[in-house]
């Protein structure tokens, strides 16, 4: 356990871009940190099973839960605990659970005052199922709104259409619950209700997409010393869908300047040796909305935590608010 929190640690630590940039290493120096997790347990042994946990810091209680078998909530409240562990001076403010898809939002205690979070979730699997879809944290800092949205889209190579399908259902269906009420009195004004209303929207998580070459060559090119990853960054699926306007239309992204994320042999750093060989791609993906107060710091692959078959992404964009 430890030496998972161990990489969880450096996985949240600041992207250093320079000399000048850089803070003091090891130092969590962020005001709100997101982390969405997919596939946080076996979805074959647990069956497809659409059960929620929500929490929030500002709904006067503990998680509710509704519907989440044992084994799921064990491994959504391990990885809170390897969280608390790491980000001790941070206030967990929502935490969202659908099926194997996860969110946890940490915010800056000194934010506290100033902050109010609501969470929502939307399966998009078969029947509406949760093994696909979204886990959603609103979040309004000091008047300011930001939707967070931990997302696992369709699977498979050929499934373009449906990944893109998957991210206009969520934009479309996708909605945060009113402002808490006692009769006559609203405890707390609302806020947006979509995504799309939000001020700052961020999407992140396994978002599925693939890189247009035949497999082998994508194999091949990532055994070269060093590899390609401009030329298979420009064969990017993701890439080609937004520049078709498809999908993510406003949004932006990093340059994907790190290795793909997807699939390692299980505990280790070699790409797929099984029998399914499937070829390396950016499954994992954070983009958001352009806005004149986000800049972007940095954005990179993260290391392989424990058990997980592939490597994640991590972005540090800085929003600042307006005078």
């Amino acid at each position: 356990m430890q030496a998972i929190a161990d990489r969880v640690d450096a996985m949240l630590s600041p992207i250093e871009q320079d000399d000048d940039a850089a803070v003091g290493e090891g130092e969590l120096n962020g005001d709100v940190y997101a982390i969405a997790l997919q596939e946080v347990v076996d979805i074959n042994g647990f069956g497809a099973y659409a059960g929620h946990m929500a929490y929030s810091a500002f709904g006067g209680g503990d998680a509710a839960v509704d519907g989440l078998n044992d084994g799921v909530m064990d491994e959504v409240l391990r990885w809170q605990h390897l969280l608390f562990e790491v980000l001790s001076g941070y206030k967990l403010v929502a935490r969202k659970a659908l099926v194997g898809m996860t969110i946890f939002v940490f915010v800056r205690f000194e934010h506290l005052p100033f902050c109010n979070a609501r969470v929502s979730a939307l399966g998009t699997g078969p029947l509406g199922l949760g093994n696909k879809g979204a886990v959603a944290v609103s979040l309004q800092l000091y008047g300011s709104s930001l939707c967070l949205v931990g997302v696992h889209l369709a699977s498979g190579t050929s499934n373009t259409l449906a990944r893109n399908e998957d991210v206009g259902r969520l934009h479309e269906r996708l909605r945060f619950p009113d402002a808490r009420t006692i009769p006559g009195l609203v405890v707390r004004p609302p806020g947006p209700a979509t995504i799309g209303e939000h001020e700052f929207v961020v999407w992140l998580g396994d978002m599925n997409y693939r890189i247009r070459m035949a497999d082998e060559g994508v194999r091949r090119a990532m055994t070269a010393t060093p590899p390609p990853l401009a030329e298979l960054a420009a064969a990017d699926e993701l890439r080609f869908e937004r520049l078709a306007g498809r999908v993510f239309a406003g949004y932006e992204e990093a340059p994907l300047l790190f290795a793909p994320t997807y699939k390692y042999d299980r505990g280790t750093d070699v790409y797929d040796t099984s029998h399914k060989k499937r070829a390396p791609a950016w499954c994992d993906r954070i983009l958001w909305r352009e806005s004149e107060l986000v800049t972007l710091l940095g954005a990179d692959n993260v290391v392989e935590l424990g058990r997980s078959a592939r490597n994640g992404a991590q972005a540090r964009p800085e929003a600042r608010r307006g005078s």
